[in-house]
């Protein structure tokens, strides 16, 4: 699902146009308008695919683009930071922080306009959307084929665990009709504890990250993430709890995206 943000004078709104299923027809200049502002945006589709990877096994991220003498460097980038950054004129590769020494690319990879990310024991850490360009005095100037890769576990990426967290988290322990929505999730002690059933809103899961970094509330201190471990784990027994975490981070990672996750403006 594509996502464009709105930024106004250097601020976010709390808006997005978001795209269920994007299309290559799709790519082009986007001019949104909230009232009387306006903000040009360039969306790109490009072509991505999913790799899976259990904790401590090798995995491989493909990208291929051809050099030319424009290209200034090829760069791997994850969450808008840069993962490897290949010089073509020096041919030096830098890492990005974290990542020293555990990723490489093919030592012929000038040679084959192969450019494919590898590691030799990827973590669960590792998991993310991955994209592969090139570049030109800071500026893209051509995706890779394939542009972009997600990585994630191999239970992570299982639609049958990710829907046992979904359905898990639409069930809570609730206090009350007169508590509020946070009293709820966090099970305030000071009112007699009654069992409903309370659905758990994109709008509220965008409040919220796992562990409640930044202006977020943390939701693995919640009851209702308890729930949703405990049901999870019951309905898959292989899961850890480190993975489901991972799971539960990303469904509220991208809560924001989905209907009703964001006021309009």
């Amino acid at each position: 699902m594509a996502q464009l943000p709105l930024f106004f004078f250097g601020f976010t709104l709390l808006q997005t146009v978001a795209f269920d299923f994007g299309q290559s027809s799709d790519t082009g200049l986007f001019e949104l308008t909230c009232g009387s502002l306006k903000e040009n945006i360039q969306l790109d589709v490009v072509v991505a695919f999913n790799a899976s990877v259990s904790q401590g096994e090798p995995v491989k991220l493909e990208c291929h683009i051809i050099p030319h003498e424009y290209m200034e460097f090829i760069q791997w980038e994850r969450n808008g930071t840069w993962v490897l950054h290949f010089n073509l004129s020096t041919r030096e590769t830098k890492y990005g922080t974290g990542f020293e020494g555990r990723v490489r690319l093919a030592p012929d990879c000038y040679a084959h306009g192969d450019w494919s990310l590898m590691w030799d024991q990827a973590l669960l850490e590792d998991q993310g959307d991955y994209f592969c360009s090139a570049y030109n005095q800071g500026v893209r100037k051509e995706w890779g084929h394939p542009a972009a890769g997600r990585l994630g576990s191999h239970l992570g990426l299982d639609p049958a665990l990710t829907l046992a967290m979904v359905q898990a988290s639409h069930m809570v322990l609730a206090r009350g009709p007169e508590a509020d929505h946070h009293s709820r999730l966090i099970g305030d002690r000071s009112r007699e504890p009654t069992f409903k059933q309370w659905l758990l809103t994109n709008g509220l899961m965008a409040k919220f990250n796992l562990r409640g970094k930044g202006e977020k509330l943390p939701f693995a201190e919640t009851i209702c993430y308890r729930a949703v471990l405990d049901a999870v784990m019951r309905a898959h027994t292989k899961a850890t709890e480190r993975e489901i975490q991972q799971c539960i981070a990303d469904h509220l990672k991208h809560a924001p995206g989905r209907r009703g996750g964001r006021e309009t403006c």
